[in-house]
């Protein structure tokens, strides 16, 4: 399992939880549901080694190799909690953001419907980022998650704010 997949498919569960948050929640409290969700995914660390895993580093290869064999194992694991609390993290901010733009915008500029502009273009880019790490090559070096997820949630902003700023011009 390819780290960038885990934080694929961790970005569009955590936009497909943010969009009704940031729809139902007003805009000032709305990235909260993002903050409870990565924090928790970071405290429970759901993603473990099973057995046949654990027992494949003492029985693979060299006896004198099992602690650097169990290290790999837990490194890797390690990752891949990070990949899926951060995905979750950016997802559901990105996902709240897109809902709740045209309220913020109502209340600092004028009052603004983006009539769901904002929602599909959230959804578009996280399955977007979904396709590309699905087919990326596996020699590839993954990318930082915090970078990505911080990129696509302003991608996502950026995208948003497009029909606000054509109205203006």
């Amino acid at each position: 399992m390819r780290t960038s997949v885990v934080f694929a498919v961790a970005h569009l569960a955590g936009t497909l939880v943010g969009l009704p948050s940031g729809a139902m929640l007003p805009w000032w409290v709305s990235g909260a549901p993002a903050w409870v969700i990565g924090f928790s995914a970071w405290a429970l660390q759901p993603l473990q080694p099973n057995d046949g895993e654990r027992r494949l580093a003492f029985t693979c290869g060299m006896p004198r190799l099992i602690g650097t064999r169990l290290r790999d194992l837990d490194v890797m694991y390690r990752s891949l909690n990070r990949h899926l609390y951060l995905g979750l993290f950016w997802g559901c901010l990105a996902g709240t953001l897109a809902a709740s733009w045209s309220d913020l915008v109502s209340l600092v500029l004028w009052p603004y419907d983006d009539r769901g502009f904002g929602p599909v273009v959230a959804v578009v880019m996280s399955l977007g980022w979904l396709v590309g790490s699905a087919t990326e090559d596996e020699a590839a070096a993954p990318p930082s998650p915090m970078l990505t997820g911080l990129g696509l949630y302003l991608v996502v902003a950026g995208l948003c704010s497009m029909p606000v700023l054509w109205e203006v011009l």
